[in-house]
C-alpha cells in the first residue's frame, strides 16, 4: 500500500471518528436538554448560593474588606425575600394582564379562530423560551 492511500485510509478513519463522537455530543446534549426540560423554570432560587456569588463579585470587582463583607451579607440576606416577592408578583402581573389579553382577542375572533392563533401563539412562545430561558439559579 502506497503512503498516499495510508494517508488517505487515516484522514478517512479520523473523519469517521470526529463525526461519531459529534454525533455522539449531540444525541447527549439533546437527550440532557430534553431531561432538563422541565426543571429550566421556576426553581426556588438558593438564597445562600446567590448572596455568596454577590459577595465574591464584590470582593473581586471593588475590594470588599471582611468587615464589609460581613455587613453587605446581612443586607442582601435582608432584602432577599422582599426581592423574591416582586419578583413573583411582577410574574403574577404579567399573567394576569396576557390572560386579559387572550379573552379580548377571543372575543374579537371568536372562538375557533382564537384557538388557531392561540396555537400559534404558544409555539411561537415555545420557540422563544428555548431560545431565552436561563439555565436555573442554583
Amino acid at each position: 500500500m502506497s503512503t498516499t492511500a495510508r494517508k488517505r485510509r487515516l484522514v478517512k478513519g479520523v473523519a469517521f471518528v470526529l463525526v461519531f463522537v459529534a454525533i455522539g455530543v449531540v444525541i447527549g446534549v439533546g437527550a440532557t436538554l430534553l431531561l432538563m426540560k422541565g426543571r429550566m423554570h421556576r426553581v426556588a432560587p438558593n438564597r445562600d448560593a446567590i448572596v455568596s456569588l454577590m459577595l465574591e463579585k464584590m470582593r473581586e470587582r471593588v475590594s470588599v474588606t471582611e468587615e464589609e463583607s460581613a455587613r453587605l451579607a446581612g443586607l442582601l440576606e435582608a432584602h432577599f425575600d422582599e426581592i423574591l416577592a416582586v419578583r413573583e408578583q411582577s410574574f403574577r402581573s404579567m399573567q394576569e394582564v396576557f390572560r386579559r389579553i387572550d379573552a379580548d382577542t377571543e372575543a374579537v375572533l371568536g372562538p375557533e379562530r382564537f384557538k388557531v392563533w392561540y396555537e400559534h401563539k404558544e409555539r411561537g412562545m415555545a420557540r422563544w423560551r428555548r431560545r431565552y430561558e436561563r439555565a436555573p439559579e442554583k
